[in-house]
């Protein structure tokens, strides 16, 4: 797979300017490796599961497996242990051949990578956010923190907030979040305290009564949001005004986010309903997806492109079956190029007959995505179709999972089927050490987290919310548990 991340060809003269997320070539050709039945061409040789050149690497004896991390031309390609760098961030698993150097410790993820040996380029920034950016075994090492705070729990807190761990208040006592820092004071309404007036709600991490506000609305902990999510500004993006944080709802489609609000694809990689009155220079009108505008505040996604001799509200999708509003519709890729930076998102467009997730393929060509993923090995191998989603289920294969296919805006990412080459396949709500261990390939403060759209996606009382991964951007997950503070 290319890493480019674009339109399909279909879609690109809807949008313009972009390029299909795979070229379909003869560098696209699947094959399995075995002689009479790897299709490939003349000229070309069946390497890692792809119909590629013949070289003049001199005398070779290809191995019977893929590329491996061994120092070793396996493949006879005239290259040593390449491949292996799903996140296109120049940095593999292996290490050049060294398992023990610049390996990427997290390879669905350009944000994290050590230094790279062969390049020179730098390790990722370490920030706070309970994440090993740069791959050197430490989280949230070093100066990620203004002067005076400290990283605790993956988020920047003066030592004397009331919120940490180990410095809740007494009983009778409750944590006044609106001081410059929070601190305790007189009242108390948890069990066995003064309980709370009507229209108010016991917050259980300050014990205090708190108003929960609407969409928008800013805050400091989930219980003063209506939604029960309170989520970073940044998760927001650079088009919205928004609050150091802020109310939000998680959202699949137009129609999860109430009256005055969007459902926002940020550039972020959050997908939030979002209310108007964060969004300066957008609106939400009544179009639903496929629906003809003129404008953009016309639609209920507040987007309006060209399409053909008309223009259509573009609606957002996290399967195809959300997909109604017209014939041989799919949820496919797209880049929105005129948004600065632009800005991806999965979407409801036209295309040709193809294969859901996790049907079989030969051809990318052979899928609505235009992805045909390879999983398995040997006499296992099977080539699948991936495409959008919302949750792993969604992929419709046990060696498919719900990830994220790196997007052109900087660690920018929608959420796609991708083949696990990860051995895991704990649930949400699981103890883990390192994400090889979670299905859904992220382990977060000791619990794998699953992916989502919405809250009705997480069991166990979690919600779905954004997950900060480095470089100001964001994964939609589902908490482990009751829906902790914002970071």
């Amino acid at each position: 797979m290319k890493a480019c991340f674009g339109l399909l060809a279909a879609a690109a003269v809807l949008l313009g300017g972009c390029s299909a997320i795979v070229s379909l070539s003869d560098d696209d050709i699947r094959c399995t490796g075995t002689g009479e039945d790897d299709l490939c061409p003349d000229g070309r040789q069946c390497i890692d599961s792809y119909c590629q050149p013949v070289t003049d690497a001199g005398p070779c004896t290809p191995n019977d497996t893929p590329e491996l991390c061994n120092n070793e031309d396996d493949d006879c390609d005239g290259m040593t242990d390449e491949g292996h760098d799903l996140d296109g961030d120049g940095v593999t698993w292996c290490g050049d051949g060294l398992l023990e150097a610049s390996r990427d410790c997290d390879d669905s993820n350009p944000s994290v990578r050590p230094a790279n040996m062969s390049t020179g380029a730098p390790a990722g920034t370490e920030e706070c956010n309970g994440i090993d950016e740069d791959c050197n075994g430490l989280v949230d090492d070093g100066e990620v923190c203004p002067d005076g705070e400290m990283c605790i729990s993956g988020g920047c807190f003066n030592p004397d907030d009331c919120r940490l761990p180990g410095k809740e208040c007494d009983p009778g006592m409750s944590c006044n979040t609106a001081l410059a820092v929070p601190s305790c004071v007189e009242g108390d309404c948890t069990d066995g305290g003064t309980g709370c007036p009507m229209g108010q709600t016991c917050d259980p991490a300050t014990k205090a009564c708190v108003t929960p506000g609407p969409l928008g609305a800013a805050c400091t902990t989930n219980a003063e949001c209506e939604s029960a999510v309170c989520v970073p500004g940044a998760a927001a993006g650079p088009e919205a005004n928004a609050p150091p944080n802020f109310c939000a709802q998680a959202c699949c489609t137009d129609m999860d986010c109430p009256a005055a609000s969007i459902c926002w694809n940020s550039g972020t990689g959050a997908k939030l309903c979002i209310a108007e009155t964060l969004l300066p220079a957008q609106s939400r009108g009544p179009g639903a997806t496929w629906a003809p505008c003129s404008q953009e505040s016309e639609c209920a996604s507040s987007i309006c492109i060209a399409a053909g001799d008309m223009r259509r509200c573009l609606g957002n999708c996290s399967v195809s079956s959300e997909c109604t509003g017209g014939a041989n519709l799919a949820c496919l890729p797209a880049e929105l190029s005129w948004k600065t930076p632009p800005v991806d998102l999965n979407t409801c467009l036209p295309t040709a007959p193809g294969g859901r997730p996790g049907s079989l393929c030969i051809y990318d060509s052979d899928c609505e995505y235009g992805l045909c993923h390879v999983v398995g090995s040997g006499i296992g191998i099977r080539f699948v179709c991936g495409g959008a989603c919302g949750t792993s289920s969604d992929c419709g294969h046990s060696e498919l999972y719900c990830g994220f296919l790196s997007g052109t805006a900087v660690d920018a990412a929608v959420p796609g089927c991708r083949p696990k080459t990860h051995s895991g396949s704990a649930a949400g709500g699981a103890n883990c050490t390192s994400s090889t261990e979670c299905n859904d390939f992220a382990c977060i403060e000791g619990r794998c987290l699953d992916s989502c759209c919405v809250d009705t996606d997480c069991s166990s009382g979690g919600t779905c919310r954004p997950y900060p991964v480095g470089g100001g951007s964001f994964r939609m997950r589902c908490s482990a548990g009751p829906a902790a503070p914002p970071s």
